[in-house]
């Protein structure tokens, strides 16, 4: 009897730690003081107002994708590379494995994978050259493998890279390993969902939407204009999941994130927004299952919605003029439409721009076009403009009462413009001499030599004709020392953006508009969904040099390292 007790005690013994190194390799969450995790949002007290757009809430670092990558053999691929939870690898054809015990998880003390270079799916030494442990134990000579591979169907966690993608099996590329979070990516994870609880008393309906982003920027901190907005929501204590693509993080990149919120019009004033991600597996979801924090909530500053001015955004907002050009004359008592655009660095939006006639003393406000997330393309339609020179200025505020100091503007002429005669002058008729192809003797009387040195004559005179037809395009408003250096996305501003648009112009399948804004002499210095467009149409146009080498059917919209190449080549660099 004590025998058998003993025996059961020891039993369950091995049964417990069996179960405890099964389960080790399950991450069920994280907690705030994994290493990789911290809260960077803003601390203390705060205000917004109605109407406030992109206001941070929450800013933290997500925690370093679990150390998941146990390498069995082979060499690691690098962070945040896919691995196979699923793939056979059978092209890794000269390999198979042993599943001991018929069932459970890998056990390196247990199971074997082995290279059958006799392929006679059993390991032995029988034959030359001999079977090749490459993990595990080595089994007794002549033991049947379970299969072809290296993965059997209950080892859960078993992981494999092929980096050829086929092939035989490589110790110096290849790799198996255990991928316990059971995230699909080496040392590598993806961000899904958020839940978002608020400890003031600021409902739902005091905020317009939530947005969730990915830090993607070159300038930390958060940047409207750098980075990547991946998912949106409407109401506290509801998950808010990815609708676009964040990445893979790791534990040194595009690991940080931020959730904003646009306060709505009609918010309460009084009412407060404490954001907070409360203590629970399911507050930020990974694909992998290391979700949490399960062990503390965490939260930010308490902003108070008021009818003064917020202290979080005192950056002023920026609006240009597009139409008409400085020095431009227009025609009296003909209405005319003065546009342009306008853009909001400090995160609260442009929420209204202004034009003056008169030097800055009298001011009307411009009518909103294209609204995007820092701001809005505009216009303003001068009604019968009288005769003279005026000085023209534009003026942005945004959502907190941020008001930008004009500048110089613009100064232009109302006059009566009078139609110049067209004089034609005649130019002289320049004939170039096109080569002729003279045929000597009759082409049955020739030699299959002459017959080929004739008909390579002919082809020569062919294409010194089309060179004489082609159409160089001309840019003689970019600089002739100009090349695209940078690369360029939505939101962005400068001189370059007028360059691109000026090539993308330059030709009508690729052009932004036919008229207005953004076409053939009306370009802007702004990268809006105009350009993105233009760009998009010029990468697929030129996919093979731009977008086959990336893997890529469709275009993007980002200026990145080919689409450059194709337009400094259309430049002549």
């Amino acid at each position: 009897m004590k025998k058998a007790k003993k025996f059961l005690a020891i039993f369950l013994m091995i049964a417990v730690f069996g179960w405890l190194i099964a389960s080790s390799l399950k991450v069920e969450a994280f907690t705030t003081s994994d290493d990789g995790f911290s809260n960077n949002s803003p601390t203390g007290t705060g205000s917004v107002v109605p109407d406030q757009r992109n206001v941070l809430l929450l800013d933290f670092n997500l925690p370093d994708p679990n150390a998941d990558a146990t390498t069995i053999t082979g060499t690691a691929p690098s962070a945040g590379t896919a691995i196979s939870a699923t793939t056979s690898e059978t092209d890794w054809s000269a390999l198979g494995y042993i599943d001991a015990s018929g069932g459970g998880a890998w056990d390196v003390a247990a199971d074997t994978i082995f290279i059958d270079n006799d392929g006679d799916d059993k390991y032995g030494i029988e034959s030359s050259p001999a079977d090749l442990v490459i993990a595990g134990i080595t089994p007794v000579a002549t033991t049947t493998q379970t299969g072809d591979g290296v993965r059997d169907s209950d080892w859960t966690y078993l992981t494999t890279y092929d980096a050829a993608s086929g092939g035989v099996w490589s110790s110096t590329t290849d790799w198996i390993g255990l991928d316990s979070d059971l995230s699909g990516y080496y040392q590598g994870d993806k961000f899904y969902s958020i839940l978002i609880n608020n400890l003031g008393d600021a409902a739902s309906g005091d905020i317009l939407i939530f947005k969730v982003w990915v830090e993607d920027g070159t300038n930390a901190g958060f940047q409207v204009n750098e980075d990547t907005h991946v998912g949106s929501g409407t109401a506290f204590n509801t998950a808010i999941t990815t609708s676009t693509d964040p990445g893979v993080y790791t534990s040194t990149s595009k690991d940080r994130m931020y959730v904003t919120a646009d306060i709505s019009p009609t918010a309460t004033i009084n009412r407060t927004i404490l954001a907070q991600v409360p203590a629970a597996v399911d507050a930020i979801v990974l694909v992998s299952m290391n979700d949490g924090p399960s062990d503390s909530s965490f939260s930010a500053a308490s902003l108070r919605i008021s009818g003064g001015v917020s202290v979080v955004d005192s950056i002023a907002p920026q609006s240009f003029i597009s139409i008409p050009e400085p020095g431009q004359s227009i025609p009296i008592g003909i209405d005319y439409t003065i546009s342009g655009y306008s853009t909001d660095s400090g995160g609260s939006n442009v929420k209204e721009v202004k034009v003056s006639l008169d030097g800055g003393i009298t001011w009307k406000a411009a009518t909103p076009l294209l609204v995007y997330d820092n701001g809005f393309t505009w216009k303003y339609i001068w009604e019968s403009p009288a005769e003279g020179v005026y000085s023209i200025r534009t003026r942005a505020e945004d959502h907190i009462g941020n008001t930008e100091s004009p500048g110089a503007g613009i100064e232009i002429t109302v006059g009566i413009i009078e139609e110049v005669p067209e004089v034609v002058e005649e130019v002289p008729e320049v004939v170039e001499e096109v080569p002729i192809v003279v045929i000597e003797k009759p082409i049955s009387e020739m030699t299959i030599d002459e017959l080929q040195a004739k008909i390579t004559e002919i082809l020569n005179s062919i294409n010194q004709i089309k060179e004489q037809l082609v159409i160089t395009p001309s840019f003689s408003e970019i600089p002739s020392d100009f090349t695209f250096n940078n690369a360029l996305k939505l939101g962005i501003t400068g001189d370059e953006i007028k360059y691109l648009q000026i090539v993308l112009n330059s030709d009508t399948d690729t052009q932004l508009s036919v008229s207005g804004i953004g076409s053939s002499g009306n370009e802007t210095t702004y990268f809006g969904n105009l350009t993105k467009s233009a760009v998009i149409k010029f990468q697929n146009k030129y996919a093979s040099e731009i977008l086959t080498s990336w893997g890529l059917t469709k275009g993007t919209g980002f200026v990145g390292s080919t689409t450059r190449a194709k337009l400094n080549e259309l430049l002549g660099k």
